[in-house]
């Protein structure tokens, strides 16, 4: 048997969301205290609400309320907790790039006993650009001869 829904109204739960947020000091914000001041049992109960479209926009903006809450904590000397709770919130902290290549391929090559360079561009690969991997030249190179990228 399911429990009864703590709120009616969209109005009820807004009035609550806002109370936790006034009454709350900035440092002390999260999710668990949210979920804890709305009467909830869980985060889980939190998260099911916001499954509701009438309560959806409230939560969301609640929920963005307390991932503010930990931003401005990544400005204190000790942000770690902070860094830990945004990065479960989908942050992260890796840059991410698409490089995309098109045209011809040139290589340097450098031998590994002398340092001296020499050219060879495209010299019997059959690859598309871009699909060659450091592996597959490392296994076709001459011996004492390395690839610079």
């Amino acid at each position: 048997m399911a429990r009864p829904r703590i709120y009616d109204t969209a109005d009820q739960l807004e009035i609550e969301v806002e109370k936790y947020f006034d009454s709350t000091p900035q440092t002390e914000i999260t999710i668990s205290g949210l979920a804890l001041h709305l009467g909830f049992e869980s985060r889980q109960s939190l998260y099911d609400y916001e499954k509701n479209s009438e309560f959806s926009y409230i939560i969301k903006r609640a929920r963005l309320r307390v991932e503010l809450a930990y931003e401005w904590r990544l400005n204190s000397n000790s942000c770690t907790g902070a860094i830990f709770a945004l990065k479960n919130m989908g942050w992260k902290d890796k840059m991410e790039q698409d490089i995309k290549h098109s045209g011809g391929l040139t290589m340097i090559w450098q031998d590994a006993e002398y340092g001296s360079d020499y050219n060879k561009e495209n010299e019997g690969l059959k690859q598309e650009p871009g699909s060659l991997s450091i592996e597959e030249v490392q296994g076709d190179s001459e011996p004492g001869v390395n690839p610079v990228w």
